[in-house]
């Protein structure tokens, strides 16, 4: 479980640096932030699985704070699809 646990958060830090491409282009991020939001969901369900069953408290703690890194990151990808988004339309 730790192991999947890690490569999902490997695999949303990764979209997070994409998304700060300066040439990304709206649909790009809608695509990035489409895949971030179901990594998200993913790495939330394995946390509330060791939050339910962990019976060590510097664990639970960690994922805790684990919990709280992930909010950062996506709070990070809609910021960018936002700026994106507000980019895009006032062109048109």
């Amino acid at each position: 479980m730790q192991d999947t646990l890690n490569k999902n958060i490997k695999k949303l830090t990764s979209l997070i640096k994409q998304s700060q491409n300066k040439k990304l282009l709206w649909e790009e991020m809608q695509l990035i932030s489409q895949k971030a939001f179901a990594l998200q969901d993913a790495i939330m369900a394995e946390l509330d699985e060791i939050e339910a069953l962990e019976k060590d408290i510097v664990k639970v703690q960690a994922a805790f704070t684990a919990r709280e890194t992930i909010w950062n990151l996506m709070t990070q990808i809609t910021d960018r699809e936002l700026e994106l988004k507000e980019k895009t339309h006032h062109k048109e």
